[in-house]
């Protein structure tokens, strides 16, 4: 930063001037005098020299150096005890006969600093007597007259700083004195600047690197305390960036420095620039480009984000975006003065195989600009030999040799030299490829790459050779030389040469299947519309040519793509990309009926990590949580450590040498799986190590660790600690959905909803974003059936809960909504095909095949629960069925009474004037009471039990009573009088039937018509009414309507719960007449 500039930016944060200390002997002079603060080793140097000498000896100006230098160290340090070593010095300085006049100054600041506003300016007075012609003396004086609201005094005291400095006042002097002039109370806005800044930037500067921060830091704190306009503080924010980064100390207290400047004032580009060029120093790539694109957002200009941007897009192998980055700012008309910038246009360039005139011309720039860049020059050798320009490229080597070899070591000029030798020596085709593949492990690919280009520059000297019998190892038909060079030319990335060759190759007699391969280069130059073409025309036998038709489809036609993959993996040839892509693309598009057949056509694969990585996604995604957290700690655990991804990548590419699955054959998601499978499962402990060891690697980590770290917080009850996790994020829906989970989590429903207010924008592509919890489009309608539930608008709950369920069935997390919403209405009995549909879609989902068994078995649906369990242990074996084995007996027991030929059971007496079905329901608790301690099976007979007793003895007899045309919907027990009004409705359950109850016992419905009408009616049954009505059998019954809920959708009831059902129902575990049965059976 210039010193125009510092002083510019330091003149608009500072409240009053530096305090600058002078000589107290400098006579009529000593206002213009600034008093300066060294550099950290000249202060230090000063203290030790000062200490030596006798106390007695010391002058004034040494006490205040003694003390002011301890004072300087102490705010920097942030230690106290050096602040009042130094306050100590400066008193004794002050006590002289003859006072110091900055000892009273900076006694003053101290105090002033602390709020001692009197004491400060008893010493600020003190000061101007000591020192009349002390400009920092009567401005402080000003300020403090100012908070002591003496107008007056405080314009004479800046009349008289600005008086002290001749023609160059201090702005701030002015400026304060100009608004105490121009009104006769003090402003308000004077009244809140009562700091005074210790430095001015330019002293700033002159300090270490280390100081320099702390010393802005203390200005931003003095800045914020005094609520100085937001843009002044952000400038000090900014520079705290650059400084923090030009220290390079620590790359992660420049990230907190940006981030911290980012939110508090986002209006400029710097901290987005130095977090990119910190996070690109970490290896953090993708957090990097992330910056830099919010950079160039801020500021369209910054060269240097664009060729960050460009380098980085080149590393991950995408040339084509590279380009157009670089391509948009050279046309923008913006000043270039990087060797670096043309360096990265001439790889993109180069990469895209575009003309290798522009590609030299870029070089060219490049050493123009940065002519001492070894790697720039090494370029321009590998440019000029593609070119087929070996001697310029050998002169060039020669005249930079010693630059390269000091800068880069011998081994790379070494490197160069033997391929430029080797340019010249090797002069047929098939040799350059044997080179190509001896110098790929040491040069990389795009270097190697020149052998490639050269053979097929040459190709025709392979066909004129004629390579015969007697040299075995050169028996290559020309068409197999093409067809391998456009293999290697596509596994370098030279598309454009690796398009040629098939090109050329398809119109060789039986080599027409070369032509699918023309469609997938081009597509891979970034040209899609011609590949869609080119597949127009694609002909020959091709045993892959399902997927290649898919993969080029995928982008344009997702729908139509996913056909091809399923035909692909009956009809193409056995591999991993169909069934990989396939799935990818099944899961964008929420096919996850399709689930199934990627995970059947995976079975014929051979055993692999990557077939085993596959399979627990696949399964992850069906609910089958526990395998898929088994598979994926068997591939990613060893030990008791984890496995660091790149040995993983090193391992599978040595097991496998299939190039078919282009890129990275592993990213980080499969490691996001098991963190995901961890929340899902409660295992913070696990979770926690996993993040502990990937935060070790040398990997680039993305924004989704931290939105699974503020899940967990937020699932462990904290709360703030998760917000603060995901502050500074992009405004994108993972951090607004973590966000919003948080506030769930702490019961603040509206904030919750209020957070995802703005994700509209994002509705069309909301899914290609990850979210533990769920997927992203399940999360809003989940959230908004909670907040429905919690207004009580039942309906509306069970609409949102439906549409999120269906959207992801395999969350935990929305099927534990889905069920609470069930739950409140008690809907489950009416829910089976839905749960039967969801459960096809996740199979693997327990908590909704329990639900699903259940409202199947309540529904005496017994053969589709069979069918189910069947299915089940046919496709996943019999450990998923264990997970069930309750309802499975339970399912079994069923079976068997509604089996005609069943034995019967004994049971009570009083059981003889039950109809043919209520005796089969009391036959099951019989049995599965004395097979087994079943507590969810029995409880389960039990609640259906009680809904058929009171349905057959109670509602419909009372239904036969009542004239339909006499009935209307009553609110309050919607579902019962709905049935009343019109017997073609679905029969009320339990709790419908209980709400009835409830409403005709209450006294203040009595005067209701029509609860008068069903109340006559009522009493024509045989039921003693006045028990059924009385306040304490209505709330037992209502105590079992919970219980018949809990069993339903929460599961197992508690002990205390059924041994109340026991005794309410049947008087304990015999089987007897309890209150409930005597009621409705009391005419027996």
């Amino acid at each position: 930063m210039g010193k125009k500039r510092k002083n510019k930016l330091y003149s608009q944060a500072a409240t009053g001037a530096s305090v600058t200390p002078a000589s107290a002997d400098a006579g009529s002079k000593q206002g213009t005098h600034a008093r300066s603060y060294p550099p950290r080793n000249v202060r230090d140097s000063a203290i030790a020299r000062i200490r030596n000498k006798k106390p007695s000896n010391r002058s004034g100006l040494e006490w205040w150096q003694l003390g002011e230098y301890q004072v300087i160290n102490g705010l920097l340090d942030k230690d106290e005890a050096q602040i009042i070593s130094g306050e100590e010095c400066l008193l004794e300085g002050a006590l002289l006969d003859k006072p110091y006049p900055a000892c009273l100054i900076d006694l003053g600041w101290i105090h002033l600093e602390r709020g001692s506003i009197v004491q400060a300016k008893k010493y600020f007075l003190d000061a101007t007597k000591a020192d009349a012609y002390s400009r920092d003396a009567w401005a402080f004086l000003g300020i403090t007259e100012i908070a002591t609201n003496n107008r007056d005094r405080a314009i004479n005291a800046f009349q008289t700083a600005v008086s002290l400095l001749g023609e160059n006042p201090h702005e701030s002097d002015i400026e304060t004195l100009n608004l105490l002039q121009a009104s006769p109370e003090i402003p308000a806005a004077l009244k809140t600047r009562t700091k005074i800044s210790k430095f001015s930037l330019d002293e700033i500067f002159q300090f270490n690197l280390a100081d320099q921060a702390k010393a802005i830091r203390l200005m931003i704190d003095q800045a914020l305390d005094t609520e100085l306009p937001r843009e002044q503080v952000k400038e000090l924010l900014d520079l705290l960036c650059h400084i923090e980064y030009s220290g390079l100390s620590s790359l992660n207290r420049t990230i907190d420095a940006c981030t911290e400047s980012i939110e508090y004032l986002d209006t400029t580009f710097t901290p987005h620039l130095y977090m990119g060029l910190a996070y690109k120093k970490l290896g953090k790539r993708v957090l990097s480009l992330e910056a830099y694109r919010r950079c160039i957002e801020k500021n369209p200009a910054c060269e240097l984000a664009f060729t960050n941007i460009a380098d980085l897009l080149l590393e991950g192998g995408r040339p084509r975006e590279a380009y157009n980055y670089l391509h948009a700012f050279r046309n923008s008309g913006a000043p270039i003065t990087s060797g670096n910038f043309y360096n990265n246009l001439g790889n993109a360039i180069a990469d895209l195989g575009m003309a290798i005139r522009d590609e030299l011309d870029c070089r060219e720039k490049a050493l123009e600009l940065d002519p001492k860049n070894p790697k720039t020059i090494l370029n321009y050798v590998v440019s000029l030999l593609t070119n087929g320009d070996v001697i310029k490229a050998k002169g060039l080597m020669f005249k930079h040799k010693k630059k390269i070899v000091s800068s880069l070591g011998s081994e790379s000029i070494l490197i160069h030299e033997n391929l430029i030798e080797a340019m010249i020596m090797i002069t047929d085709p098939f040799g350059l490829m044997v080179m190509y593949d001896e110098l790929l492990p040491i040069l990389g690919s795009r270097d190697a790459a020149v052998f490639l280009v050269k053979a097929w520059e040459i190709r025709e000297a392979f066909k004129e050779d004629g390579f015969g019998e007697e040299d075995p190892s050169k028996c290559y038909r020309y068409p197999d030389f093409i067809n391998e060079l456009g293999i290697k030319c596509g596994n370098a990335g030279h598309h454009q040469y690796s398009l040629k060759c098939w090109q050329e190759l398809q119109t060789f007699p039986g080599y027409e299947n070369a032509s699918w391969n023309i469609p997938v280069s081009l597509d891979a130059m970034g040209l899609h519309e011609e590949a869609l073409e080119a597949l127009k025309h694609a002909s020959g036998l091709c045993t892959r040519k399902n997927t290649i038709t898919a993969n080029l489809l995928s982008k344009s036609d997702p729908q139509h793509a996913l056909e091809f993959y399923i035909k692909a993996l009956s009809e193409d040839e056995t591999f991993l990309m169909p069934i990989e892509n396939g799935f990818a693309l099944a899961k964008r598009q929420n096919r996850r009926d399709l689930y199934g057949e990627f995970l059947k056509a995976l079975n014929q694969i051979s055993d692999s990590d990557e077939k085993t990585i596959l399979s627990s996604q696949i399964k992850y995604d069906q609910g089958f949580h526990d395998e898929a957290c088994s598979l994926w700690e068997s591939i990613l655990i060893r030990g008791d450590d984890f496995i660091d991804i790149k040995q993983l990548r090193s391992e599978i590419r040595e097991a496998s040498a299939d190039l078919t699955l282009i890129g990275e054959r592993v990213g980080d998601e499969i490691y996001k799986g098991l963190a995901n499978l961890y929340l899902s499962m409660s295992q913070y402990e696990k979770l926690s190590a996993l993040i502990e060891a990937i935060s070790q690697w040398d990997i680039d980590l993305d924004g989704d660790w931290r939105i699974i770290t503020s899940i967990a917080l937020s699932m462990q009850g904290r709360t703030q600690e998760a917000i603060e996790t995901v502050l500074g994020m992009n405004d994108q829906p993972p951090p607004r959905l973590a966000k919003s989970f948080a506030l769930l989590s702490s019961d603040d429903l509206d904030a919750a909803m209020a957070e995802l207010s703005q994700l509209d924008e994002f509705e069309g592509d909301i899914n290609g974003y990850s979210f533990p919890l769920c997927l992203p489009s399940a999360f809003k309608p989940s959230l908004a059936s909670l907040y429905c539930l919690n207004n009580e608008s039942i309906e509306q709950a069970s609409e949102h809960a439906r549409h999120a369920i269906g959207l992801d069935p395999s969350s935990y997390w929305v099927t534990d909504i889905y069920i609470k919403v069930l739950d409140a209405s008690c809907g489950l009995a009416s829910a089976s095909d839905y749960l039967l549909n969801l459960h096809r879609n996740a199979p693997g989902n327990i908590r909704l095949l329990r639900r699903l068994i259940m409202s199947l078995a309540h529904e005496s649906r017994i053969a589709e629960c069979k069918e189910v369990i069947q299915n089940l242990e046919e496709a996943y074996g019999q450990f998923y069925i264990s997970q069930v084995d309750d309802l499975f007996q339970l399912v079994e027991i069923l079976s068997r009474r509604q089996d005609e030929r069943a034995l019967p059971v004994p049971l009570p007496e009083w059981t003889c004037h039950l109809d043919t079905q209520g005796k089969k329901y009391l036959e099951g608790i019989v049995e599965i009471q004395g097979s087994t301690n079943n507590c969810a099976s029995y409880s389960l007979l039990v609640s259906r039990f009680s809904e058929y007793l009171l349905r057959q003895y109670f509602f419909l007899p009372l239904a036969s009573l009542v004239d339909p045309s006499e009935c209307v919907t009553w609110k309050w027990a919607q579902n019962a009088s709905s049935y009343l009004l019109d017997r073609t409705q679905r029969q009320p359950t339990l709790g419908d039937i209980i709400s009835l109850i409830k409403t005709m016992a209450y006294s203040g419905n009595q005067s209701n018509p029509y609860i008068r009408m069903l109340r006559d009616a009522a009493y024509q049954l045989p039921i003693d009414f006045r028990q059924m009505f009385s306040y304490d059998f209505v709330s037992r019954l209502c105590q079992l309507r919970d219980y018949r809920n809990c069993v339903m959708h929460a599961g197992d009831p508690s002990a205390d719960d059924l041994e109340f059902v026991k005794l309410f129902v049947f008087g304990g575990d015999q089987l007897g007449r309890g209150e409930f049965v005597s009621c409705l059976l009391a005419a027996d």
